[in-house]
């Protein structure tokens, strides 16, 4: 009966770890399932420009050749994106798109320039005339070719300024 008793334990603990290995995660397991994940976006169409600064430095009035300067533009546009790019008249009084206008700082003087979007300073950047490409998604340089015009007589020494915007439409 002893050896019964011990038998009888020994069958009752294999069952209790049986229940207990029933209830522990499964190391193996009995099946696959799979899902399709579904991933989107929608690449828009922009276009950032940065203007840069046209400074002419140092005009005199009294030469006979023209005072010229260049500035780039910073322009990034999605791949693919055409754009213009147009120049504004500026804020001088009197400005127009072939003759803009610097004024001086301490008065109402003002000093004639253009913007030209060659580097013979033969094309117009302003009004209707613009300048065009293509986005390639990394950045790309626009240069703008000022002129003053020489021997303009009628100004007075100091400092000059005006304020162009540069639009991009794409």
């Amino acid at each position: 009966m002893k050896h019964f008793a011990q038998l009888s334990k020994f069958a009752v603990g294999i069952a209790m770890a049986a229940g207990a290995l029933a209830l522990a995660p499964s190391a193996a397991m009995a099946g696959t399932s799979t899902g399709n994940l579904a991933v989107s976006a929608t690449v828009i169409n922009d276009c950032l420009i940065v203007p840069g600064t046209l400074a002419f430095g140092n005009y005199d009035p009294t030469l006979s050749t023209p005072t010229n300067a260049t500035a780039n533009m910073q322009i990034t546009c999605t791949m693919g994106d055409s754009y213009t790019v147009a120049l504004g008249v500026g804020t001088g009084v009197g400005a127009t798109d072939v003759g803009r206008k610097m004024t001086l700082a301490a008065g109402s003087t003002t000093l004639t320039y253009g913007i030209y979007s060659d580097t013979n300073r033969t094309v117009n950047w302003g009004g209707s005339s613009t300048v065009s490409g293509t986005g390639t998604g990394a950045l790309q340089t626009l240069t703008a070719y000022g002129q003053i015009a020489p021997q303009q007589a009628q100004v007075t020494a100091g400092v000059y300024t005006d304020t162009v915007v540069a639009t991009v439409n794409y």
